[in-house]
């Protein structure tokens, strides 16, 4: 199967090692410029931000703070939708790098923290790759190559606004693992990748369907080429089954949960196609090809649609794939790039069109994902676009090969120069991949709100308290989700997660808490006026006697929504804000308005055009209200 088989003696395993650190040495440095600035602005900004990622920053504190602090499952949770709580087990939780990441966030904060674990998949997602490649090819060289085209590839990169998504260096370790279990016919690592394949169980189900598909491709590879490994098909099938039992022993108390709450909580209706020219074109931030290509990032096809494949991996794997053309390798890689980077496209062709195919394209033509959206756990991927990582590891793999090609016929001369040529020629191709896939700045680093005196507030409090956000914060701005990592206290009938139920999306708006409030803070309510102030007392009375009966201890006034902030009238204007203020202190005297926002401020966050990215989700208010 690969190139050299006899195993390795302790002098060529020091080597080895001492390559592998090299390797990651490499792939540590070419993170960092790759990135660039991002290494400067760890602490106080975040990749991705955007609508995801408060909700990953939620996760990666969720999980540790729950299991190591307060001792309770972590798939569950009454901090979201209090008192009610919702079930974490379909939410995108990544729970396994979450917890491993507890003891960083102690050390650097969670911003920080959540910004080393992306900065890391880069890292280990070129190291598995080098590890994947070396056990095929068996040259270092061709491997630390490999590994960039799969660590910094636009294809594995476009998914570093989403935590989940970015976590691909399990995949690549699952990979090398199954080959390694079958090249050196190895029960022991048959076991590794059983536990391999466990730990990207406890990552993201995304992740679970990718793997499985990799899995049963290779293993359909496999038994077919089972005389290459030195296996019958019944020492291949066993080496398998020890792969499963141990997968299954430790994904077990994960997947009795996780197939019924899939059933409980539906598909995702809103499929989203990709744009086919995506593929052979860069986008305009490019640094050598943006100017050829000329797509607009975040105009036009989004960045999660539009994964450039690079000329220079292409080539080289075209290469790799037809000088072993003969080889069920190449047949085996070309087959597996071909089936995912088709699925990849969606349910219909789509030609140049943002996320759905364009009602002027004068043709539809259907796709497979169409047929593969029906069956159960494959219907869970919403964006078709993500199967394109499983090509990726392919095409990796089969740049590899190209390169080793290359690299071979320069060395067999047996000169000196001819050696000297090829460790020339592997640095060019390294370089060359890198020019491909380099966009200045890199997207991108988002920034995060200041914790204000508010938020403080509500942290200090020693109380068994819970927050009332107006409006339902996640409705709006998923802000709330970092501020609730701050705070630490439960959110009342509010939350964000990416699987959410019906009967709790209502709740957060049509709790009879949240109505009073609405009633409370609309100029509406008064419009009839109110001489004596009985109405506004009857209200706060009954708000009262809600809040009691559900603890609340702070309610938060945002700007969480514009829709739901103009009310059809116009941005709320400091006057507005000013008598919501006046009722609120009026109708509900228990509450002690601890923080309010400048005049200033407030005029500058009503006008999207000249405030941060972030300003949706700003505080107006916070008070604390008094409860037996």
């Amino acid at each position: 199967m690969s190139d050299a088989t006899s195993p390795p003696n302790s002098a060529a395993r020091a080597g080895g090692a001492r390559a592998l650190l090299l390797a990651a040495l490499g792939y540590a440095l070419l993170t960092v410029l790759y990135t660039w600035p991002a290494a400067t602005g760890l602490r106080g900004q975040m990749f991705g931000g955007g609508w995801d990622g408060p909700m990953f920053l939620w996760n990666l504190w969720w999980g540790p703070h729950a299991l190591f602090e307060l001792h309770q499952d972590p798939l569950t949770t009454t901090h979201l939708f209090h008192p009610d709580g919702v079930s974490l087990v379909v939410n995108t939780h990544s729970l396994l790098p979450a917890l491993i990441s507890w003891p960083l966030q102690k050390l650097l904060g969670l911003v920080p923290t959540y910004n080393v674990m992306i900065l890391l998949t880069f890292v280990l997602s070129g190291i598995g790759a080098y590890l994947l490649t070396d056990e095929v090819v068996r040259d270092r060289r061709v491997a630390f190559v490999a590994g960039a085209i799969f660590a910094f590839g636009h294809l594995r990169t476009s998914k570093v606004i989403f935590f989940n998504l970015i976590q691909t260096d399990l995949l690549v370790f699952w990979a090398w693992a199954l080959w390694r279990a079958l090249e050196r016919r190895s029960w022991k690592w048959s076991a590794v990748a059983g536990a391999i394949g466990a730990a990207i169980f406890w990552t993201d189900y995304n992740l679970v369907v990718f793997a499985a598909l990799w899995g049963a491709a290779f293993a359909l590879f496999a038994l077919f080429e089972c005389r290459r490994f030195g296996l019958s098909r019944v020492g291949l099938l066993a080496r398998f089954g020890v792969m499963a039992v141990v997968l299954g022993a430790l994904s077990s108390p994960l997947a009795r949960r996780l197939v019924p709450e899939f059933d409980a909580a539906g598909s995702y209706e809103n499929v989203e196609e990709t744009d086919s020219y995506a593929e052979a074109t860069p986008l305009s931030r490019f640094l050598v090809w943006g100017e050829l290509g000329g797509r607009q990032e975040g105009g036009g096809t989004p960045i999660r649609q539009a994964a450039f494949l690079g000329y220079a991996t292409l080539a080289l794997a075209a290469v790799g794939l037809w000088a072993r053309r003969k080889e069920p390798i190449a047949k085996y890689l070309l087959g597996v790039a071909l089936l995912f980077l088709l699925l990849a496209l969606g349910p219909e062709l789509n030609l140049g069109s943002t996320i759905r195919p364009s009602p002027k394209q004068s043709f539809h033509l259907p796709l497979p994902y169409r047929w593969l959206h029906s069956v159960p756990i494959l219907k869970e991927i919403r964006v078709a676009h993500r199967f394109g990582i499983v090509a990726w590891i392919a095409l990796s793999l089969a740049a590899g090969l190209g390169l080793r090609a290359l690299l071979r016929r320069l060395e067999a001369r047996g000169t000196s120069s001819g050696r000297k040529l090829a460790h020339a020629a592997a640095g060019l191709a390294c370089a060359a991949v890198m020019a491909d896939f380099t966009r200045l700045p890199f997207p991108r680093l988002s920034d995060l709100p200041p914790i204000g005196a508010g938020l403080r507030a509500i942290a200090d409090d020693a109380r068994d308290s819970v927050v009332a956000e107006y409006p339902g914060g996640r409705l709006g701005d998923p802000l709330f989700a970092w501020y609730e990592t701050v705070h630490g206290k439960p959110v009342y009938l509010d939350g964000q997660v990416s699987r959410l139920p019906d009967e709790l999306r209502d709740a957060r708006t049509d709790s009879k808490l949240h109505r009073l409030l609405r009633r409370l803070f609309l100029d509406e309510t008064f419009k009839g006026g109110d001489p004596d102030g009985s109405r506004l007392k009857a209200l706060g009375t009954t708000a009262r006697a809600e809040m009691r009966e559900q603890k609340i201890g702070w309610i938060v006034l945002s700007q969480t929504d514009r829709d739901l902030l103009v009310q059809r009238r116009g941005a709320w204007t400091v006057e507005e804000l000013h008598r919501v203020d006046e009722r609120m202190r009026q109708a509900l005297p228990d509450a002690a308005r601890v923080w309010f926002l400048s005049d200033e401020e407030i005029r500058r966050f009503i006008k999207p055009a000249e405030v941060p990215r972030w300003s949706q989700g700003a505080l107006f208010a916070v008070y604390r209200f008094e409860f037996p």
